[in-house]
């Protein structure tokens, strides 16, 4: 596709990619790239920041330094789709018939819903409001939803009441992903979700982090738990050396998910050894 037919979601979309791995880009530069003028460029950026997902410099933009907050749901439906979808079709081969499963509001977990309705007798508990419209309607599941207050932020309920409701539970499997890695610990920048993340996973006896890497790229204020407190972290790549060794013995939970053709030819391979 040629920049200049992009759609504004796309040119937004790449423009956070183009900051995210430049780190720190001139605006007129942005502009050649995207086939756009600088005044398109200026408003793009403007929309962006607004959104937490970079800063706005003289002439340019630069790489949010940290996760003050989180984009809004609509923006973050539209990220790393593909290794979102990687990610849930590893965390489905976790799940067994009849299990209660819990997924909270992280928009990564949402394709992990059409591998899920292939199990039967599944138990689904969400507070996220994407989640509980997707499972009602497909007539799959039995369904639980959590209430309390509504963030729409994040397009699900938490605070005290979804803590409480939570805790009355015994639950298989929880999956959830974070806005950061920061060292050995996950983190999230909103007070209330990170409560409520802290809640779900007391209540639960496996735990499943699913993070891309760009989330050991980030920052975030408040602690949601230790890495080794998941059975199990699924991420979309390998890591560079230097992360993957900081990790010590927690880099033994990592689970890289490999696309359905890499998958193919490991098996291919397994079967010529």
């Amino acid at each position: 596709m040629n920049a200049r037919e992009l759609s504004k979601s796309e040119r937004l979309q790449q423009i956070s990619e183009i900051v995210r791995g430049e780190g720190e880009i001139g605006l007129d530069n942005l502009a050649v790239q995207l086939g756009v003028s600088r005044m398109t460029i200026h408003r793009d950026l403007e929309i962006l920041e607004a959104r937490g997902v970079l800063r706005k410099i003289r002439n340019g933009a630069t790489a949010q330094p940290s996760s003050a907050f989180e984009s809004n749901l609509e923006f973050r439906l539209t990220q790393a789709a593909e290794a979102k979808e990687r990610m849930a079709a590893q965390a489905a081969r976790l799940v067994e018939p009849g299990d209660v499963v819990l997924l909270d509001e992280s928009t990564t977990l949402l394709p992990l819903l059409d591998h899920l309705r292939k199990i039967d007798g599944l138990t689904i508990i969400t507070n996220f409001m994407p989640i509980q419209a997707s499972a009602a309607k497909s007539g799959t599941f039995r369904l639980i939803g959590l209430g309390g207050e509504y963030v729409p932020q994040y397009g699900s309920f938490s605070g005290p009441m979804c803590e409480a409701m939570v805790s009355q539970l015994t639950i298989n499997r929880y999956f959830t992903s974070i806005s950061a890695i920061v060292g050995s610990g996950a983190f999230h920048p909103n007070s209330m979700i990170a409560s409520a993340k802290r809640a779900m996973m007391r209540a639960s006896v496996h735990r499943y982090l699913l993070a891309d890497t760009s989330k050991f790229l980030r920052t975030a204020l408040h602690r949601v738990a230790g890495l080794d407190e998941f059975d199990q972290i699924i991420i979309d790549a390998e890591l560079p050396a230097d992360r993957s060794k900081s990790l010590g013995h927690i880099k033994e939970r990592l689970v890289i998910a490999l696309s359905n053709t890499a998958q193919e030819e490991g098996i291919r391979s397994g079967d010529q050894a």
